[in-house]
C-alpha cells in the first residue's frame, strides 16, 4: 500500500493549475483508499464516479489529506502512459478542489503510468484509475 508524502511543488502553466507531486512514501497516516475508474486512454471524471465520490468522501472533509495516484494500463508507451497517468491524477485532484473545496495544499498527486501496477494486473483494465489515498 502506498501512502505518499508531499515534497515538491510543480506547476502547469497551460492551465494555471499548481500541483504538490507526492515523491516519498509514508505509511502511518492511511485512514481509507478510494479508486477512481476510467474508460481506455480517458481522464475524465464520468457523472457517476461524481456521485461515488461524493458519496465516500463526505466523511473526510475537515483535517485530512488527500494523495492521488494515477495509473494506465500497458497498452502505449511509456512516456504516454506517464501522461495520462498524471492527467488522471490531476483530474481527480481538479475534482476534490472543485467540487469538494479540498484547499490544494491538502492534495497531492503522483503519476504512475505503466511504471507500476494497481494489485496483480490480471485484467488490463484495473490499471486504468486513480487511487485516492485519505491521510489523517
Amino acid at each position: 500500500m502506498l501512502i505518499l508524502q508531499p515534497l515538491q511543488v510543480k506547476s502547469d502553466n497551460s492551465k494555471n493549475n499548481t500541483y504538490i507531486f507526492a515523491t516519498e512514501i509514508v505509511s502511518d497516516k492511511l485512514v481509507d483508499e478510494i479508486a477512481v475508474e476510467f474508460d481506455f486512454d480517458k481522464y475524465a471524471i464520468k457523472e457517476d464516479t461524481s456521485r461515488h465520490l461524493t458519496d465516500k468522501l463526505s466523511k473526510y472533509k475537515n483535517g485530512y489529506n488527500f494523495s492521488i495516484v494515477g495509473y494506465t494500463d500497458k497498452i502505449g508507451s511509456i512516456p504516454y502512459n506517464d501522461k495520462l497517468g498524471l492527467m488522471r491524477a490531476s483530474s481527480v485532484a481538479k475534482w476534490l478542489i472543485d467540487n469538494y473545496n479540498i484547499p490544494p495544499k491538502h492534495v497531492t498527486i503522483m503519476p504512475f503510468g505503466i511504471t507500476q501496477k494497481f494489485g496483480n494486473n490480471h485484467g488490463i483494465n484495473l490499471n486504468r484509475k486513480a487511487v485516492i489515498y485519505v491521510l489523517k
